[in-house]
Formats: C-alpha cells, structure tokens, sequence
C-alpha cells in the first residue's frame, strides 16, 4: 500500500507530535503505528452493495 506509509507518517507528525516525548499517549500512537495495518475496504456495488455483510459471520 503506497499511501500507508504517508497516512501514519501524517498520523505521526500531526497528532503524536502534539504529545512530549515519553507521554503515554504519543507512545500509544507510535506502537499502533508499527504494529498494526492500514486497511481500506471498498464496496463498487453502490446500489445494493453490502460491505459488512463479509463480517457478520466473523
């Protein structure tokens, strides 16, 4: 993904840098930010389409 890297480098310089550094809050950020994955889901059925639907039996 080409644009992860600039979503949470967004997410890094503009919400984490708001927090001191060592603040529990902008080391909660910086973990989520290296440990977890951007997703996006799109659904091209716009007039009946159901996205969520695949989560239901989950």
């Amino acid at each position: 993904m080409v644009w992860k890297d600039e979503a949470f480098e967004i997410w890094t310089r503009g919400w984490a840098s708001l927090f001191r550094e060592g603040d529990s809050s902008r080391e909660l950020l910086e973990k989520v930010q290296k440990s977890c994955y951007l997703v996006s889901l799109v659904d091209n059925d716009y007039i009946s389409g159901d996205l969520f639907a695949a989560f239901k039996e989950i």
